[in-house]
């Protein structure tokens, strides 16, 4: 009867694990807009005139998960090549972006501190990128944005930011 019991307990652990995870990367940091398995999020596509691509669309369509409603994704190419995601929530009650910031990057606020009133901003970095989390005010809402950036193609994020600032001057 234990043995079933951990069993039991084991199955639900994995299944509640699994029900609170989106593979948000649909698309890793280098690869190439076409090469999405969806080919429909190529065509939400808008190019820019300095070179860069954003493909932009709610979370929903790839995460089913309830933590994941009302998250916009914003996948970013330079010369064809993710540089950047960008999830967004806005009017939300919750701070599920600050939880997948801590999952992925074991970066947090105090403890002492309650994460529905904390406003302000986190920075850590993993082997691959460099993760920005912001919480502010907007006039009667607020927004929760988690900002992520590859350190391997950061050339191409300056090359593309300088290619910006020349062309608006």
């Amino acid at each position: 009867m234990k043995r079933f019991l951990l069993y039991l307990l084991g199955i639900f652990l994995l299944l509640f694990g699994a029900a609170h995870a989106c593979n948000f990367k649909i698309y890793n940091f280098g690869d190439s807009a076409e090469k999405s398995q969806e080919t429909s999020f190529k065509k939400m596509g808008k190019p820019d005139p300095y070179g860069g691509l954003k493909i932009q669309f709610h979370a929903e369509l790839i995460c089913k998960e309830k933590s994941f409603e009302n998250t916009l994704l914003k996948y970013f190419f330079v010369e064809d090549k993710l540089v950047r995601i960008t999830l967004e929530r806005v009017m939300m009650k919750d701070r599920n972006l600050m939880d997948v910031f801590y999952k992925h990057y074991k970066k947090k606020i105090p403890d002492q501190v309650n994460k529905f009133e904390w406003r302000g901003s986190l920075e850590a970095e993993s082997q691959d990128s460099l993760a920005f989390y912001i919480v502010t005010n907007l006039d009667n809402s607020q927004i929760e944005i988690l900002d992520i950036y590859s350190k391997r193609h950061s050339n191409l994020i300056e090359k593309y930011l300088k290619n910006s600032n020349d062309k608006d001057n």
